[in-house]
């Protein structure tokens, strides 16, 4: 035959040994990237070093390809952009002067460690 006041004895010692469940907030000051903000203007840079092109078209094209993807995610599509990676909107508000597309971002382990596979090479794309 079975003992259940020793069952709930151990119940009751077990509860009165947790300490009293704590509630934690998270303010929008705890939410810090992990660094400086990386600019229009740091891109342009990065990507002017990285390819033998001159400036002013550089930006041309950084400037095109940013306005579709800002659009493309507006319109709630999602965008896989190899070697960067995948972008999911998940949540889309409209406000005031802006849209904000909340989105999920997919990043390939090979981006993480700074490889960069999938840039072409001289004449390879074409």
């Amino acid at each position: 035959m079975r003992d259940d006041t020793y069952d709930q004895d151990r119940v009751g010692d077990i509860d009165a040994a947790m300490p009293a469940p704590t509630v934690a907030t998270v303010s929008d000051a705890d939410l810090s990237v992990a660094g400086p903000v990386f600019s229009k203007k740091d891109l342009l840079d990065a990507v002017n070093e990285m390819v033998d092109v001159k400036r002013p078209d550089v930006k041309k094209v950084l400037e095109a390809a940013l306005q579709l993807i800002g659009e493309k995610l507006v319109e709630g599509r999602e965008l896989n952009l190899a070697p960067m990676g995948r972008i999911m909107p998940k949540r889309t508000k409209s406000g005031g002067k802006a849209t904000v597309v909340t989105c999920k971002v997919r990043v390939p382990q090979n981006v993480e460690k700074g490889g960069r596979k999938g840039l072409a090479e001289g004449g390879e794309d074409e």
